[in-house]
């Protein structure tokens, strides 16, 4: 019986948006079918997502046969700790948003592992992706080498960022149960979210309420 056919190592010449078009004529963002390992991929943004906490919903089948489902918040990611499924959900939005360095090429080193690692399985991508160019280094593929260490500076971009947005992400939510809540500013919160609350509404306090002196005998009165 003939072994199932090995990556090449020549990338796919699959643009972004040849693919985006494919995938939506079947009502996904994403899919892939992967012949050799018989995983499948499907991806939408899931219905919660939002600009400071974008969402995909990711189902499909693993390497084991078995049906998965998983909500992945990109913001949370992790590039050195993170799973194939994840990696390319992040591809898949950053690509969405228009960011050309993922827009104008079709990841192959993603596409490769899908043939051979488990689509939930965590692993190091950016030490994945720096060995992976070191190989291409040494056959001389320049072009490649470029392509590929671009890649992985933006998802580590939009890792360093996905802090940011998700903090502010927290802070709407705090600000919307400040106004909802009648019954006291600290009310139904946490200990930990009380605190950070009443940290950040200090400056605030201070600006809208009167300075107030102090005289002799210890009476407080206005300015």
């Amino acid at each position: 019986m003939a072994k199932p056919a090995q990556p090449s190592g020549k990338q796919p010449q699959r643009s972004f948006s040849q693919m985006a078009d494919a995938q939506l004529k079947l009502g996904y963002l994403y899919y892939t079918v992967d012949l050799v390992s018989g995983q499948e991929l499907y991806m939408n943004y899931d219905e919660s997502s939002t600009e400071e906490d974008p969402v995909i919903l990711a189902e499909g089948i693993d390497i084991h046969g078995n049906a998965f489902r998983q909500k992945i918040h990109l913001n949370e990611i992790d590039v050195k700790n993170a799973s194939l499924a994840e990696m390319t959900a992040l591809n898949l939005h950053l690509g969405k948003q228009g960011d050309q360095a993922i827009k104008s090429h079709y990841s192959f080193p993603l596409e490769t592992l899908s043939s051979q690692c488990n689509l939930t399985t965590k692993m190091d991508f950016e030490q994945y992706f720096q060995q992976n160019n070191k190989k291409l280094q040494s056959a001389g593929c320049r072009k490649e080498v470029e392509l590929y260490k671009s890649e992985l500076e933006r998802y580590l971009f939009f890792q360093k960022g996905g802090k940011l947005r998700k903090n502010k992400a927290r802070e709407h939510v705090l600000f919307e149960k400040e106004e909802t809540d009648k019954t006291g500013v600290f009310s139904n919160k946490t200990l930990a979210e009380a605190a950070e609350l009443k940290l950040r509404m200090a400056p605030r306090t201070a600006m809208f309420t009167p300075s107030r002196t102090e005289d002799a005998s210890g009476t407080r009165g206005g300015t």
